[in-house]
């Protein structure tokens, strides 16, 4: 049996935070198609811009950027973002939107 490498080193540099926005409008595509937002979308993690925000609105969806994953006021029905995938940050991220939901704010 071989032991599988979880994790793959490409030939790419890094970006600075690990930051890889969303550029492939299929990932949101893919989400549209098996939810209709009918109220505000927000993507937590982006203080410039979203491909993803720009992808729902090209969509018709309600959807806007928030610079702060953290921030106490964001209420919104759905929470659609591409998090820095920076341990123990995105675990931190990943708690605090479900405390959103848990707290009613999503």
């Amino acid at each position: 049996m071989t032991k599988q490498n979880h994790f793959v080193k490409s030939n790419y540099e890094r970006h600075v935070s690990d930051h890889y926005p969303t550029i492939d409008k299929r990932c949101t595509f893919g989400l549209l198609e098996h939810v209709k937002p009918t109220r505000l979308c927000v993507d937590v993690c982006a203080p410039n811009g979203s491909g993803i925000v720009d992808t729902l609105q090209e969509c018709g969806c309600r959807a806007t950027c928030a610079g702060d994953a953290f921030a106490d006021k964001i209420r919104a029905q759905w929470v659609v973002t591409n998090p820095p995938y920076e341990r123990p940050l995105v675990d931190q991220i990943i708690q605090r939107q479900i405390q959103r939901i848990e707290e009613g704010d999503v």
